[in-house]
């Protein structure tokens, strides 16, 4: 614990914590349910303001389409009409009435325009008075004449005016070009109209004799700038806009027309959108080529907008645009205001719940702070401390429960201190028997002639019922014993210590291993008549002379025998049954030749049955695996080796057998 902490930290009221607790519960619910009320309802608004777009831009391309298709049919209408130009332009009237009565039923139509092949042009211009004017070039004549003819709103021509010649030929102009060019109906780019300063575009067709001979062109200039104040008129959210735009990113449609004209010289021209004042609005269109994506989410000067492109019907010949542009504030600001309003009600009720939450916890806290005072009591020892049962049902409860628990506890105690002494001297014994089964197994490894060895015992509890040791037979025999008991623990220690006083008792008289053996089982299967018990035993001598092993397994792990010369494997098993179950039990001892650098494993089967934490048992493939790799090395360091890979092996998993090994090397 950092003592360098605060108090408050470290020593916290309980009401507090309750407090803090029901607090707590109370600020996360209210962001939480305005948090989420805010979302749903912002994801609601954002829908239905898609939506919105949408039919904005339905309603335009609508509009946009009924405004500019009926050029295309009515200059293909006139051109089908019989003899329209095969009688020539000048001085017809039949086609400046038709002209006459197309201008005033269509509101948007600005100019008639009719050109052939000679240069002859005849033009019916709309007036801003509503009366008609026609402008006659005659080639015919020479030189060239141009009048303009004026009549009034009944149509009556009340004034002929003749007008020096202004070198104005449709045969060089776009809309006379682009029909003729393309044989069908044509539809100019968007231009300023020379006269009225207006933002329109022409549509066109040509005209062809019955013998299909090319005549000249007939076409009809649109006023674009009712559509631009269409556009004023509409309204998405509270500032939101749409432009139009051709193909050459050309602006010919916008609520302020004057925003969309830009003067070059002594010519106007549409703005192009690089060029166009409103930045928020341009933005869109460079996000748009960016991404290439029709609707999608832009931020400019810290605000953020909502935007969409869309293509208006490419029956007019041109790829042109319609760019809907609104700020996100225009539908969510209001919900945003909502949002505000919401958030101080629920604060307000945050406020008194609080207030309520303070009230509460105190009263809670205050029977758990008594009953913590006299539990501190109880702790330093005053077993006579008894708490007041009181009026609540629940705090009596809790009263009577901790009255008895001291009455309890005051009896514990007194058992408790009978029980601590008969523990007390049983850890006693526990400890003096370890010692002396510690007592029991070899100090150091033995020194013998031709033979490096190494042996360990490491019990699972305080004792184990596991033993191996050596007896000097003469300096040249050395016998090597390893036994494993039943179980583990005291009596499985006190078992094994029994075989071992026996082989030490019966070896001092005989070194024939079978009689040795034989004589032990008898005397162990006496004690364990009662208790069940037996034991596991690998009796053997080396003798370093001739480099042999006589040996006799009773029941026992076969030790392990690597050949250095071809590693090839051999396991000791003769002998016999395990000690301890039957009486006069036989025995058989075998010798083998052994080589320089043979290596002989005695083991215990805690090695190959322990277990990792995920339950793997360490194998017996893997032990012969880690000797094969490791028999140039000493005795010392193989037995070493082996016991750090058993225990890392195992890790944090508690030691379930006791592990014993003896590591022989030929040398």
């Amino acid at each position: 614990m950092d003592n360098n902490k605060p108090s408050i930290i470290k020593k916290r009221p309980l009401w507090l914590e309750i407090f803090a607790f029901f607090a707590g519960l109370l600020v996360f619910s209210v962001l939480v349910i305005v948090w989420n009320t805010y979302k749903n309802n912002s994801n609601a608004v954002l829908s239905l303001s898609d939506d919105l777009m949408g039919k904005v831009t339905e309603i335009v391309v609508f509009k946009t389409g009924n405004y500019m298709e009926p050029a295309a049919t009515v200059t293909r209408f006139t051109a089908s009409i019989p003899s329209i130009l095969e009688n020539g332009i000048i001085g017809n009237d039949d086609l400046e009435n038709y002209s006459i009565k197309v201008l005033k039923y269509y509101k948007q139509y600005a100019m008639f325009n009719f050109g052939d092949e000679k240069g002859n042009f005849v033009m019916l211009k709309k007036m801003t008075d509503g009366t008609i004017a026609t402008k006659i070039i005659n080639r015919n004549n020479d030189p060239v004449t141009v009048t303009w003819k004026y009549r009034n709103v009944v149509g009556k021509v009340i004034k002929n005016e003749v007008l020096p010649y202004d070198n104005y030929d449709p045969r060089l102009r776009p809309w006379y070009i682009g029909a003729k060019k393309t044989g069908d109906a044509y539809w100019t780019d968007p231009y300023v109209f020379f006269t009225d300063k207006k933002i329109g575009v022409s549509a066109s067709y040509p005209v062809f004799s019955k013998n299909k001979d090319f005549l000249g062109v007939i076409g009809i200039d649109i006023d674009l700038d009712l559509i631009s104040k269409f556009l004023k008129k509409l309204r998405i959210g509270k500032t939101g806009a749409v432009i139009l735009i051709n193909n050459s990113d050309q602006i010919f449609a916008y609520r302020d027309v004057s925003k969309i004209i830009r003067k070059d010289g002594d010519k106007f021209r549409p703005v192009n959108v690089n060029e166009f004042e409103e930045e928020w609005i341009k933005q869109a269109v460079l996000n748009h080529k960016k991404s290439n994506v029709d609707k999608f989410n832009y931020k400019f000067n810290g605000k953020k907008y909502i935007a969409s492109l869309s293509k208006i019907s490419e029956s007019f010949g041109n790829d042109w645009k319609i760019v809907v542009v609104v700020p996100e504030d225009d539908f969510l600001g209001p919900l945003r205001k909502t949002n505000k309003l919401t958030v101080g009600f629920a604060f307000m009720i945050l406020l008194f719940g609080v207030v309520i939450a303070t009230m509460i916890s105190k009263r809670v806290s205050r029977p758990i702070m008594y009953l913590t005072e006299n539990i501190r009591k109880l702790g330093q020892g005053d077993l006579d401390v008894k708490l007041d049962v009181g009026s609540q049902m629940e705090t009596a409860q809790l009263a009577l429960a901790f009255n008895k628990m001291s009455d309890d506890l005051t009896l514990h105690i007194q058992e408790l201190k009978k029980s601590t002494a008969k523990n007390e001297r049983f850890k006693t014994e526990l400890d003096i028997a370890a010692k002396l089964q510690r007592s029991l197994l070899p100090v150091e490894s033995p020194d013998i002639k031709n033979f490096d060895i190494a042996g360990t015992s490491i019990p699972a509890l305080e004792v184990g019922g596991d033993y191996y040791g050596y007896i000097n037979f003469s300096e040249n025999e050395l016998g090597v014993g390893i036994g494993d008991a039943a179980g583990k623990g005291l009596g499985a220690a006190m078992f094994v210590a029994s075989c071992r006083a026996a082989n030490m008792a019966i070896s001092m008289k005989t070194q024939d291993l079978p009689t040795i053996l034989e004589i032990t089982n008898n005397l162990l299967v006496k004690d364990a008549e009662n208790n069940y018990m037996f034991v596991t035993f690998f009796a053997s001598i080396l003798h370093s002379k001739e480099r042999a092993i006589t040996y006799s397994n009773a029941g026992h792990n076969p030790p392990i025998l690597i050949r250095s010369d071809s590693q090839k494997i051999e396991e000791l098993t003769e002998g016999g049954i395990v000690m301890g179950i039957f009486k006069d039990s036989q025995y058989e001892a075998v010798k083998i030749q052994l080589e320089v650098g043979d290596l002989l494993f005695y083991f215990t089967d805690g090695v190959i049955e322990a277990k990792s934490p995920e339950n793997e048992f360490f194998g017996k493939e893997y032990l012969i695996k880690l000797l094969k790799e490791n028999m140039e090395k000493s005795a010392s360091e193989i037995l070493s080796l082996i016991k750090s890979e058993v225990f890392k092996f195992t890790d944090i998993a508690e030691q379930f057998d006791d592990v014993t090994m003896i590591v022989v090397k030929v040398v």
